[in-house]
């Protein structure tokens, strides 16, 4: 950076988007003095971010740096669309004259051609850069001053408008001879957003990572240090992907909810830079109410390391390994779908039964999910599988069966697991296997229970109990 400029806080609602305008332009860094910030309300406002990138940071204690979205900026000062008002929003900049010469040379091969749905055809190029470095602040999304929930009770939404977002973005470059669109889809190389505080979060997330519609949408995500205080509404996260990154660092986290839902479409499918084969995330040390991690097209890879959930945890099309983690599960949804190959180590599973519905004082468990002729495959390595507070029935593992889709099997194994010395009888069965394949446990991690608590409830010849 060729310069820093430092801002002093003030009630203008333009003065903090105005200066990093400036720092996007002058390649400068932006030094937030202690005080409070107002981010600007507007409908889809975004910062577009040059290939230089952008270093936002507070000076001093975060605890006394306040990037706060002002009261009335989504709910009464935007009549109507209330979704879609972020408080600061980035994006890549528009492509250069020079890189423009760099991906139109015929000899770096840079063009490719997408023929998707509805006969969409055109030609993309894709890069990546620009770095966005923001730190040491507290984000106030001041959610509880938005009349949301008036608009809510109305049947609107604002499940968009994020207090801070970041998406990739194409765009149009005039098409060639062939008359076929050109498109240039532009990422970030990486994101990373460090000691932070976010307080009053709700209706919204509060850090969005949202879909670029390519991918990787962005190249890094590193998040650590962040702790988020008083959720003012449950819904949606803390931290949320809609859109994936190749690689994804989080650590040292204690908020509300960390989130993927990458559901639209098969990533697979979708345009890519060549380096993304996947999204990796390494997760470490968060402590969360709940963990919820999908997308479509088997490109997710987890390494998680003392994690704990005091509500949810779900897991949708992935592969890796979580390691000496606490999930804690409410509610009435047990499934985990499609698990490549997955790896549970010491982990400690602690179920509460259902507190109304049809399945009202029953525990759910878990509930290994095979889905569109796909199969599950995990092991439970010294796992302990726990329930706080009475019961009336329910199990702790359990499996559907799926008739009409044969690729559907599952082969999970259980080895030197522990299992609540309340099941283990005719009346609570530890495990009921439904679906097609193998279900193997060790012997000895019964204890003096007999080994017919696990019951084959599905068609015998085709639902196997396999015994170690």
């Amino acid at each position: 950076m060729s310069g820093t400029i430092i801002l002093n806080p003030s009630a203008s609602q333009t003065a903090l988007a105005d200066a990093i305008s400036q720092a996007c332009t002058g390649d400068k860094s932006l030094q937030l003095a202690a005080g409070i910030h107002l981010t600007k309300p507007g409908y889809r406002n975004k910062i577009k971010v040059p290939a230089e990138g952008i270093t936002i940071k507070g000076d001093g204690n975060k605890e006394l740096v306040f990037i706060k979205r002002p009261d009335g900026a989504i709910g009464s000062v935007v009549e109507g669309r209330p979704d879609d008002n972020y408080g600061l929003f980035f994006i890549p900049a528009d492509p250069t004259a020079g890189e423009l010469i760099i991906i139109n040379n015929p000899a770096n091969n840079r063009w490719k051609k997408y023929e998707g749905d509805c006969n969409q055809i055109y030609w993309y190029a894709t890069m990546l850069r620009g770095k966005i470095d923001i730190s040491n602040v507290t984000l106030d999304c001041n959610m509880q001053q938005q009349g949301l929930a008036a608009i809510y009770s109305a049947g609107g939404n604002a499940e968009h408008s994020c207090m801070i977002g970041f998406s990739g973005t194409y765009y149009n470059i005039p098409p060639g001879i062939d008359g076929i669109e050109k498109r240039i889809y532009i990422g970030f190389e990486a994101v990373s957003i460090t000691n932070i505080h976010s307080r009053n979060g709700g209706y919204a997330d509060d850090i969005w990572c949202a879909r670029g519609y390519f991918y990787p949408n962005i190249s890094t995500v590193s998040i650590d240090n962040i702790k988020a205080f008083n959720r003012v509404h449950p819904k949606r996260a803390t931290i949320s992907f809609s859109g994936l990154a190749k690689d994804i660092n989080i650590s040292n986290a204690d908020i509300y909810r960390l989130e993927c839902e990458e559901t639209s479409a098969d990533v697979r499918q979708q345009p890519a830079h060549e380096s993304f084969a996947g999204s990796k995330w390494i997760i470490n040390n968060v402590k969360t109410d709940y963990i919820d991690i999908a997308a479509k097209g088997h490109v997710l890879y987890i390494q998680g390391d003392q994690l704990e959930t005091k509500k949810g945890f779900n897991l949708y099309q992935a592969t890796g390994f979580i390691k000496r983690s606490i999930f804690r599960r409410e509610g009435q949804d047990p499934r985990l779908f499609r698990l490549n190959h997955f790896l549970f180590e010491k982990v400690k599973w602690i179920f509460t039964a259902v507190e109304e519905g049809p399945n009202k004082e029953m525990i759910m468990g878990i509930r290994p999910v095979t889905q569109y002729g796909e199969p599950f495959s995990a092991t439970f390595l010294k796992n302990e599988f726990l329930v706080d507070g009475p019961f009336t029935g329910g199990q702790l593992i359990s499996s559907e069966f799926t008739r009409l889709e044969p690729g559907n099997i599952l082969d999970v194994i259980f080895k030197n697991c522990k299992y609540d010395n309340r099941f283990g009888t005719g009346e609570f069965p530890i495990a009921i296997v439904r679906e097609k394949g193998t279900c193997t446990f060790k012997k000895t991690d019964f204890g003096t229970r007999d080994r017919t608590v696990a019951v084959v409830a599905g068609d015998p010849e085709f639902v196997k109990l396999v015994w170690i």
